[in-house]
């Protein structure tokens, strides 16, 4: 009796961890922007619980909000925290980053792709 009392409770927990999975799964948002698949479920998954996205932008402060605005609107599991500077110094910024293996940067927008090259 004790062991057909144990298999319910863990037939039942089974079944509740899997609902919570499932209600989880559903409310995850699709990795599809403006009808275009940027990534993959297990992706958005991770990011969500991440829970944080930091984004090196050269754009105007305007131009950073709205790319801002949109992307938590999609993701809104996800918040952005933005870094804000001219393409130079964020050039600089990442490749000093690189060097001392501490990259913070998950998004990199910047204007001038020739600072690049520098």
């Amino acid at each position: 009796m004790r062991m057909a009392r144990v298999s319910t409770t863990v037939a039942a927990l089974a079944g509740a961890l899997f609902s919570v999975i499932a209600v989880a799964s559903a409310q995850m948002p699709e990795p599809i922007v403006a009808g275009e698949r940027i990534g993959t479920p297990e992706l958005v998954a991770k990011a969500c619980a991440e829970g944080q996205v930091v984004f090196y932008t050269s754009n105007s402060d305007t131009e950073s909000r709205a790319i801002t605005a949109n992307f938590e609107k999609q993701f809104p599991c996800v918040k952005v925290l933005t870094v804000s500077a001219v393409t130079g110094r964020l050039v600089e910024r990442v490749l000093s980053e690189e060097q001392a293996g501490k990259t913070q940067a998950d998004v990199l927008a910047i204007n001038d792709l020739l600072a690049i090259d520098e």
